[in-house]
């Protein structure tokens, strides 16, 4: 069935919203059964990228990336709603935990929604600008 504009709105509003308060498990409630997630940057630099599918590889995801990153801040800029698709640009902080060096850039994430909820969600980003992070 597919997801209405307002209803899609208040879904990808409230995933940033769980996304900031860190609320991970929050986050994955919002999620279909057969959830896709990509990340688009070389393993090399973030050993968590590329495609992982379902809610307990999201979990695997945050739990990696945690790891090695330390969240500060993700600030929405701007957010277009088309039927069952969702862009969002977003402004994010983090720091790489051993170097202390601070990650911010912009993301645009693209998500895919389906019956209220998030069916996909593949994220853009300098990883080039990740990886100088982890220069000493």
């Amino acid at each position: 069935m597919a997801t209405d504009r307002k209803t899609a709105i208040e879904v990808v509003d409230r995933l940033y919203a769980l996304r900031s308060e860190g609320d991970i498990e929050g986050l994955v409630a919002l999620m279909t059964d057969d959830f896709r997630l990509e990340t688009h940057a070389p393993t090399s630099v973030m050993p968590f990228a590329g495609q992982r599918a379902g809610r307990p590889a999201v979990l695997e995801y945050f739990e990696a990336l945690d790891k090695d990153w330390a969240f500060e801040s993700y600030d929405v800029r701007e957010r277009i709603v088309d039927g069952d698709r969702a862009a969002v640009v977003s402004d994010i902080r983090f720091v790489y935990r051993a170097t202390g060096k601070v990650l911010a850039v912009r993301k645009v994430d693209l998500i895919g929604l389906r019956d209220g909820r998030i069916c996909s969600f593949d994220e853009h980003f300098d990883s080039a600008a990740a990886a100088d992070c982890q220069t000493p």
